[in-house]
């Protein structure tokens, strides 16, 4: 992954087409030297972030606001002070990332748009002809996946799974038309995704009609939602949640090595490797207070009660991530069964 970030500084590229996964890591390395810094330069750099916002604000939605002179001009120091820095680490000529394949953190999209640089997510599937959703300049709302592309019509089943029409739909599987049947119904795409449209005709993605959560009290749960907001802490780098049948949610997470690193090291942690760091006291207690502080943003049934990390991270070459570096849940969920069931062993 570090080489990736040097490529792409070497082809200074207009525009990124990427995973949420590359805007994650590269948020959280700039986030971790940031934190390192004194809290005067610290209190600065969250000003000119907080500037960047609230002018990018201003320049989507009404560039007569009474305010806008004055916040083009705070903008302007805040880009000299900070922000270019941000945009230098992709190159200079940079001036949005395109992603999909999953969804990124709000903290994070916020903290790239007030540096300058939108994050504009698509929404499509192998089984269709091309992208069904898209964001774009003056159609681009974070939290979502934009609006249908023309032509592409969204309707929903009564579970909320997403269908989608018009041209998009494609010819199925090949050789297989099982699949194919339940694919494509009455001239709908099946997507398996759950979500819903805005007021304003923006598409939100809850989570996959497969991943849903039916715990033992009957009460049905997006994991989505709630693993994303763990993976925004700098110290956590993947989260999955189990819970199916089960009275309460538990998680499995792996660290991030270099934030965990730091953070032993500033805190006089003493460990002999990174897997002996995984089982310290001191880790466990940080993760828990992570976890505690994301649990606050949660219904109470959505509430994480038992964690358990892993020593390692997860890994494509170990059949645990798919190449856009989603987590395959049902590998996760297979391999680490001990330590789930362990979780749920009262």
């Amino acid at each position: 992954m570090a080489a990736l970030y040097d490529n792409v500084r070497e082809t200074d590229p207009t525009f990124l087409i990427t995973t949420p996964r590359f805007l994650e890591k590269h948020y959280h390395n700039i986030w971790g030297s940031i934190e390192k810094l004194p809290a005067g330069k610290k209190k600065l750099i969250r000003w000119c972030l907080k500037t960047g916002l609230r002018y990018q604000d201003l320049k989507e939605n009404s560039k007569k606001h009474v305010l806008y002179p004055l916040y083009y001009l705070l903008y302007l120091i805040a880009y000299m002070l900070f922000l270019r820095r941000v945009r230098h680490t992709v190159g200079r000529k940079i001036r949005a990332f395109h992603t999909g394949g999953a969804p990124n953190s709000v903290e994070i999209l916020n903290f790239f748009r007030a540096c300058g640089l939108p994050v504009y997510e698509g929404y499509g599937l192998t089984e269709a002809i091309g992208l069904i959703c898209l964001s774009r300049p003056g159609a681009n709302k974070i939290g979502t996946v934009g609006k249908p592309l023309h032509g592409v019509e969204i309707t929903f089943t009564d579970e909320n799974e997403i269908l989608a029409g018009g041209w998009v739909p494609g010819k199925g599987y090949w050789n297989n038309p099982q699949a194919t049947a339940e694919l494509l119904r009455d001239g709908w795409l099946h997507t398996g995704d759950i979500g819903y449209l805005d007021e304003e005709g923006f598409l939100h993605l809850t989570g996959r009609k497969k991943d849903i959560l039916i715990t033992s009290s009957g009460k049905n749960i997006s994991p989505l939602n709630i693993e994303n907001l763990l993976r925004a802490s700098s110290f956590i780098s993947h989260a999955v949640v189990f819970g199916e049948g089960k009275t309460y949610l538990t998680a499995l997470v792996t660290l991030n090595p270099e934030e965990i690193i730091h953070y032993a090291r500033n805190n006089d942690i003493a460990y002999t490797d990174f897997a002996d760091l995984t089982r310290n006291e001191k880790i466990v207690d940080l993760i828990g207070k992570e976890v505690a502080a994301c649990n606050q943003e949660l219904a109470r049934i959505e509430q994480i009660k038992k964690f358990a990390i892993l020593e390692d991270e997860f890994r494509q070459e170990a059949g645990e991530l798919t190449p856009t570096q989603k987590v395959k849940r049902a590998v996760v969920g297979e391999k680490y069964r001990d330590k789930i069931e362990a979780m749920y062993d009262d």
